[in-house]
């Protein structure tokens, strides 16, 4: 179960999964991947096609298949899962711009 409270209105790869990546994966799933990892993840591209069809999220929260990740490490925690979870439930955004937002006019 997802608490809804502790996450982001919408989970962008950007803002909110590149750092678990960055600090738990690219270790070993580097460019060229090291340590018997077999994909590189330094990419967007690359963690959305792990989730979509290399069972990452199935991988990080110890259901298989396969060895937990990160390899002979800890679990991650439930909350940095959770981000991840969110991020395919939103449709693996990328990044989101600001530009378009209007602002409500605050008169006196």
């Amino acid at each position: 179960m997802i608490d809804s409270e502790l996450l982001p209105i919408l989970v962008t790869y950007n803002n909110d999964v590149k750092v678990i990546i960055d600090n738990n994966c690219i270790v070993c799933h580097n460019n060229p991947p090291v340590n018997g990892a077999n994909t590189s993840m330094l990419t967007y591209t690359d963690v959305k096609n792990r989730v979509q069809n290399n069972n990452l999220i199935s991988k990080i929260s110890g259901n298989g298949p396969g060895a937990l990740m990160p390899l002979g490490g800890a679990q991650l925690p439930q909350s940095l899962i959770n981000l991840i979870i969110q991020w395919e439930a939103d449709g693996f955004v990328e990044s989101v711009s600001y530009t378009h937002l209007t602002l409500p006019t605050i008169t006196e």
